[in-house]
């Protein structure tokens, strides 16, 4: 390919990360990292792609590598969280959403808040489930992933009254 500086290096690694090309964006990756191997931009998403395509072992010791070189930042912590979802390590997900939901941007909360909650959901923890629907809800009341996931935790948890009440307050 020749030399390409960074930012179109990154350019790149998103234009194919979005793009579903997931091996493409591996071999992208190598190829920045040979010219710009101190770029922890470039293993995260490596370790994005990696985990996109299955390779969650991988991912999660590229992310591991990261973390020795510089302190973990919003993407990372997502991107941990994230595979550890995939591999059904529901315990491990939920630690690395809270931690990237107290770093991300308000534009990030709404699914950050939608993925804890899923996660609660997946051990059957429905009360703290509410609890992160709740928050989210006053965060942003026009989240409808969390208006409509609070109304399936109160049904699971048989507190018909609470449901209506959140919903009463909503209004």
């Amino acid at each position: 390919i020749g030399f390409l500086d960074s930012d179109r290096w990154e350019v790149l690694l998103d234009h194919l990360l979005i793009a579903g090309q997931y091996n493409k964006a591996i071999i992208c990756a190598d190829e920045a990292l040979t010219q710009f191997s101190y770029n922890t931009f470039f293993k995260l998403r490596k370790a994005q792609a990696l985990s996109a395509s299955g390779k969650l072992k991988e991912a999660l010791n590229l992310l591991t590598q990261i973390e020795k070189t510089e302190l973990p930042n919003f993407e990372l912590l997502l991107t941990r969280a994230s595979i550890f979802s995939q591999l059904k390590d529901a315990k491990n997900a939920i630690r690395f959403f809270k931690e990237a939901l107290s770093l991300s941007e308000p534009e990030d909360r709404d699914e950050i808040f939608l993925d804890l909650a899923m996660e609660y959901e997946n051990l059957g923890d429905y009360k703290n489930a509410v609890k992160v629907l709740r928050d989210a809800i006053a965060f942003n009341a026009n989240n409808e992933g969390a208006i409509y996931e609070i109304a399936f935790c109160y049904d699971q948890l048989g507190e018909y009254e609470q449901a209506i009440k959140c919903y009463s307050d909503f209004i």
